[in-house]
């Protein structure tokens, strides 16, 4: 009988050892400090997940929401709002852009509480940032400071690549700007909380005097110079190809935050999203 009962708890402590591992196993692992070979799990269509290679070597699976099925587009250029404010409860917007051509891409900007994040989603896909060359300290301009206009303009500009399997990130306060690096095909932006979104990207698509335009965009928290003044001209595209831009490394804790934010407002979406 003591036999028989001890063959009987170690039974009992295998099988609830499996039912933890397997429960272990079914969780994501956006949040696990990854090895060289870490893989991430499968996703759904519905909820693709991507494989991100950080600065330092380490690895983020980032599990997208569901996506729109009916987006407003924007009123120029490739974007759509593929998730807005009003559709995740106030965590987060996505803009995605589709057939971006070499080249294209918005004028320089900054946001003063947003947190953006820019993800090419197809292989062979690049992204080109631009920001404050790495030369020198990386400056945040609060609110009621806009470079080239109270204050001087970004002294140099520097350009950061982003191919597939990267993501880039850009603080609060950071003027910054990004063009399709080639012809892309998917490209997205997510931002943390995106209460601008929708104006910051059309308002400069509907204006033509620089001033209107930086005033509207200014009330909305986006700062957009449609001059490019802020990067002493149009010609920053190319000048800052001479120079590696001081955006800072995408850290680790930043995305556990957005992933976060993802997993708690996609279900705010409804049976608006697919």
């Amino acid at each position: 009988m003591v036999r028989l009962s001890m063959l009987a708890a170690a039974l009992c402590v295998l099988l609830v050892g499996a039912a933890s591992a397997a429960a272990q196993d079914s969780t994501p692992q956006h949040f696990k400090p990854p090895g060289g070979s870490h893989r991430c799990r499968t996703g759904t269509k519905e909820r693709p997940v991507h494989r991100l290679t950080l600065d330092n070597g380490r690895t983020f699976c980032l599990q997208l929401p569901r996506l729109l099925k009916n987006p407003e587009k924007a009123v120029a250029g490739t974007a759509s709002f593929a998730r807005t404010y009003n559709d995740t409860c106030g965590m987060f917007a996505i803009t995605l852009h589709k057939s971006i051509p070499a080249g294209a891409g918005p004028v320089p900007h900054l946001h003063l509480a947003d947190t953006e994040f820019f993800m090419p989603t197809t292989p062979g896909d690049t992204v080109r940032m631009f920001a404050q060359a790495d030369d020198t300290p990386l400056m945040t301009y609060p609110a009621g400071q806009m470079p080239a206009f109270n204050v001087p303009p970004v002294a140099k500009v520097g350009h950061l690549d982003v191919p597939y399997g990267r993501i880039a990130y850009s603080p609060p306060g950071i003027p910054h700007s990004w063009k399709a690096a080639t012809n892309m095909t998917n490209f997205m932006a997510l931002w943390l909380n995106g209460f601008v979104m929708i104006p910051s990207v059309n308002v400069p698509a509907m204006g033509s005097d620089y001033l209107q335009v930086l005033y509207e965009t200014s009330a909305w928290g986006s700062p957009t110079d449609i001059t490019s003044a802020m990067f002493n001209g149009p010609q920053f595209v190319t000048d800052a190809l001479s120079r590696r831009a001081g955006l800072p490394p995408t850290p680790f804790d930043e995305l556990v935050r957005l992933q976060k934010a993802i997993d708690a407002g996609d279900k705010c979406c409804g049976d608006l999203c697919a």
